[in-house]
């Protein structure tokens, strides 16, 4: 006959071997299964509670027979209601947290991404504990044994948790680059950029490197729920000033110095059809970038959405995605130098937006809703510019005229 110390022995140590090779297979079958639909990020909370909990379970319950005796079958029940439990808890803690996500910039995201996540380990340890101490029958003289338990049990469990959870994020944001204030940054001093206030009622204008910012103009209130974009016409002055050049290609949304520039901003409903179009400012530089109004030509949708200043663009290949962890991505085609930054993680995630190219390798993007960064490649160093949206950098016209809102008929606006 087989001792029952031993017996529990070997039962632990099989189930030890069996949770960390399904781990390992759950790893593997997220992985692949975001390849084809979204991020790995989007797919991990699913398959965290479909399969991540039992495997956690296993995992807990051999630590539990292995290192404090208990019962295989009555610790896995046990272990499995309380990570449904602490689970769920959870995700109505972090959804509670995340209403609040606004009030976070570029210089406070990565403290909070680690607050947020000691608190949740506090949280399991506290949840859990109960449970633990249930694998005791409650027993007085053993709480002080659950405790040192779930201290035990669940730092195991948490760091593979976290683990698992941290390989699916996208941190190249703070892992790869440093946050500094923008006067740190040497910044083209004679171009200006313009964009929308964060409650998207009025246009402001600031010089790159300066936080003196100006308001242009205020936009009418929309009536119920629609998007406003800011953008730029360009009209060619030695052709057709009078219709917009049409927007074929990437290198079209390169501007000419020869181009009208003209500020315009336009309301989308839900559906993305055109609610208004009003022209804002007429000549308003001769050099300008900034988010180009594809609506207005539904056929004609460019083949990056990357704008520049700068045609060569020093040999570097930008583009972004549709997804937060897509970010933004460069390489250059002469040195071979990769970067990729993105932000998504389960405590809060940015995507990346309306990216301006500027000579001297710096990019102007938008980040999440309403952060307007710019990124100096060379030094890796990134720096908030302004809280607002859809960036527009332009070099001023000397004779611009005055700003002012003009409605545009939609008929007027296909080419």
């Amino acid at each position: 006959m087989i001792p029952m110390g031993r017996f529990r022995l070997s039962i632990g140590k099989g189930l030890l071997r069996q949770s960390l090779l399904a781990v390992a297979l759950w790893f593997g079958l997220l992985g692949r299964v975001s390849a084809d639909a979204g991020t790995p990020l989007m797919w991990a909370p699913l398959l965290h509670l479909v399969f991540g909990n039992t495997l956690l379970a296993i995992v807990e319950t051999a630590l539990l027979v292995l290192l404090f005796k208990r019962r295989p079958v009555g610790a896995f029940f046990i272990m499995l209601a309380s990570n449904y439990v602490s689970a769920m808890l959870g995700a109505f803690f972090i959804g509670f947290c995340s209403e609040h996500l606004h009030r976070l910039d570029l210089y406070s995201a990565w403290r909070w991404f680690w607050v947020m996540a000691a608190l949740c380990y506090f949280i399991t340890l506290v949840v859990e504990w109960p449970f633990t101490w249930a694998c005791w029958q409650f027993a007085r003289r053993d709480w002080k044994v659950a405790v040192r338990a779930t201290f035990l049990v669940q730092t195991v469990s948490y760091l593979l948790l976290f683990g698992g959870y941290w390989s699916f994020s996208g941190t190249h944001l703070y892992r790869d680059f440093h946050m500094v204030p923008a006067t740190s940054l040497s910044l083209p001093k004679n171009l200006t950029l313009i964009y929308l206030s964060t409650d998207q009622l009025k246009i402001m204008q600031q010089p790159l490197g300066s936080s003196a910012a100006t308001q242009v103009l205020e936009i009418p209130p929309a009536n119920g729920k629609s998007r406003v974009r800011l953008g730029v016409l360009f009209h060619n002055a030695a052709t057709a000033p009078q219709v917009p050049r049409k927007i074929i290609s990437g290198e079209d949304l390169v501007p000419h110095l020869d181009d009208l520039c003209e500020l315009v901003f336009v309301r989308e409903r839900e559906q993305g059809e055109v609610e208004d179009a009003y022209l804002v400012w007429r000549r308003f530089a001769n050099l300008a970038a900034g988010s180009p109004i594809l609506s207005l030509f539904p056929n004609q949708l460019p083949k990056t959405n990357v704008l520049t200043l700068d045609r060569k663009m020093n040999s570097w290949q930008i583009s972004t995605g549709s997804w937060p962890n897509d970010g933004v991505f460069g390489h250059n085609l002469q040195t071979g130098e990769d970067f990729w930054l993105n932000w998504e993680t389960l405590f809060g995630a940015w995507m990346v937006s309306d990216v301006i190219y500027l000579p001297g390798d710096i990019l102007i993007f938008q980040l999440g809703e309403d952060q307007i960064c710019t990124l100096d490649i060379p030094s890796h160093q990134v720096a908030l510019l302004a809280r607002g949206s859809n960036p527009v950098v332009a070099r001023l016209a000397p004779d611009a005229l005055p700003p002012r809102l003009e409605l545009i008929e939609s008929a007027q606006m296909d080419p």
